[in-house]
Order: C-alpha cells, then structure tokens, then sequence
C-alpha cells in the first residue's frame, strides 16, 4: 500500500507512537535505557531479516551482484546489533537486578523478527521456535511461511547446483524446515572455487557471506560476555540456562561448509 507523501519528520517517522511505546515497568533509572536498547535491536533483527530475504531473492534469480551488494549490508546490519550489546556493558550488576524481575518470564528467545533471521540465514531449529512462538498467531505464521521456502544458505547451494557443481540431488530439494547439515560435496565446491578463480564471483559471494556469518559469531560472543557479567551464571529469564546455553550457541557457525573448505586452500 503507497501512502502520501509526510508533511513532516515526525509524521513520516510516527514519532509520537514511537515514544509512546517505551513504558518502563519500574523506577529502576537503567530500565529505560535496556528497553530503549532492546526495542532498537528488535527493529534491527527486522530489517536484517527483510535485507536477507532480498539477497536470497536475488540468488534464486540468479542475480549474483545484487545479492553480494546486499550481503554487505547485512554484515552491517548484524554488526549494528553486535554493537548494542557494548551499550548494555555499562549496566552494572546492581542496575539490572533492579528491574529484571518486572521481565518476568520475558526473553530474546521470544522475538519472531530475530528467529526468522536464524532461519533465514539457514538455522532452522523449528522446535525451539515453537516453544516461544506458536501460541501467538501472527508470529507463527511468519515462522511457517519462512520454513515453506529454501533459506539463504540452501539458495546458494541451488545457485553452485546451476553453475556445475555436482551437489546430490537430496541437498537441493529436501525439506526446507528440517535443520541443515553440512555436506562435503558443498565444501568441496567451494574449495575449487577459492582454488581455480579467487577473484570471481562467487567467490565474492562466498566472502560477503563469511562477513554475515562472522558478524552473527560476534553478535552471539558480546551476548555470552554481557549476560555473564551482569548476571552471572543465574538462570535465563526464557527458561534457559543462560551462560551455559549462550557458551553453547556462540560456537554454532552459519555456512558451515564455508568455514571449513578453508584448512584445505
């Protein structure tokens, strides 16, 4: 739907409803600040996401460029929610045991825009998403309609399909919402391609890839440091068990194969 053109900043950004969202639950003088922060990821998660359905539009159609520009802009995005965690460092201890109690069971676990950007970039864990999220329509529908459809990472393995490479069958249709496994017939694609033409497309493609990827490994790490120094090994408010499972999840690699053709070059 096309609106009218804004007759001003704060009718084109809505920022009265913007404003009007930020309600504190506490007198804690560092809430405002953690939902501030949390509300800004929230929106970051969302447009990474979008940016990362584009690029893999732009792989199915075999527009190759398109797709590399915009993997720079997701690297970027991702490395823009990397840094809000640096913004939560200067909470201490004392300040977030102020107010977390008022999160109640409330956790990042919860948001539909950051699953859908694991599950975009290839990291379909359908039932820890439903846990959180099927019991809220609006989300779940989201989340069904993105397992429907093959992730970033399954479109780049189509992509090396229709370029040559000899990737088996199963790997090219399969069911997109069951969890993905790496194949060496994709790592040994990738190593021919780093070996015969470094400097081609697809390699570049491969680089802007590794920069999402490395981007989201930080993202995960500056998580696990800011939890375990503001709360210690203490439960997660989701259920979790917090350091533990943040310690767990910073080792997972998206593109697998992409990492680790590398000890071969």
């Amino acid at each position: 739907m096309s609106l009218p053109p804004a007759t001003s900043y704060l009718e084109y950004q809505q920022v009265e409803k913007l404003l009007s969202i930020q309600n504190t639950r506490s007198s804690a003088p560092d809430e405002h600040l953690f939902l501030t922060v949390a509300q800004s990821m929230e929106l970051i998660y969302h447009s990474s996401y979008h940016e990362s359905v584009a690029m893999r539009d732009h792989l199915a159609a075999d527009r190759v460029e398109e797709a590399i520009v915009l993997g720079e802009r997701v690297a970027r995005l991702i490395r823009l929610a990397a840094d809000c965690w640096e913004v939560y460092d200067t909470i201490t201890p004392q300040g977030f045991l102020a107010f977390r109690a008022v999160l109640g069971t409330g956790s990042g676990f919860q948001s539909p825009s950051y699953r859908l950007l694991e599950f975009v970039l290839g990291n379909r864990n359908v039932a820890l998403a439903g846990q959180h999220l099927r019991g809220t329509d609006w989300a779940w529908a989201l989340i069904e309609r993105e397992i429907a459809v093959p992730s970033l990472w399954d479109e780049s393995n189509r992509l090396l399909s229709r370029r040559g490479h000899s990737l088996p069958r199963e790997l090219i249709e399969r069911d997109w919402a069951a969890g993905y496994q790496p194949n060496e017939a994709v790592e040994a694609a990738w190593l021919a391609i780093y070996h015969s033409a470094p400097d081609s497309q697809l390699a570049r493609l491969g680089e802007r890839l590794i920069d999402i990827a490395g981007r989201f490994a930080e993202f995960r790490y500056k998580h696990l440091l800011v939890v375990e120094r503001t709360m210690g090994w203490r439960p997660g408010t989701g259920g979790t068990t917090g350091v533990d499972w943040l310690r767990t999840i910073a080792q997972h690699r998206f593109f697998p194969e992409l990492w680790a053709f590398r000890t071969s070059l």
